[in-house]
């Protein structure tokens, strides 16, 4: 996945992720089998990565949801917070497993 899963801030997506890995439900579940009270959540779906519609989203997004100022910090601009829209659609096809578990 390389570039697909690293970004560099508001430029352009040039860095390299050296090390990503995609796993389903049934593989982690497999995985966490050890492991005690396992919960899976899938979530983070940004609709401004969708090309061409992807940027008149995010304008509507700043303007309807705001920005989290924290961002800077890491990506260089302010975070655009999360729409209702994409937390919904995270829970169905999100990129990002929350894997929540206790040690025996």
């Amino acid at each position: 996945l390389g570039h697909a899963t690293e970004w560099g801030g508001k430029n352009q997506q040039d860095v390299l992720n050296p090390f990503t890995r995609c796993y389903s439900r049934k593989e982690l579940l497999h995985m966490f089998a050890d492991y005690n009270g396992v919960s899976l959540r899938k979530r983070e779906f940004y609709i401004y990565l969708i090309p061409v519609i992807g940027k008149y989203y995010r304008k509507f997004q700043r303007r309807r949801y705001g920005a989290h100022p924290g961002g800077y910090l890491v990506y260089g601009e302010p975070w655009i917070r999360i729409s209702k829209l994409e937390y919904f659609l995270g829970r169905l096809m999100g990129w990002a497993w929350y894997i929540k578990a206790t040690k025996f």
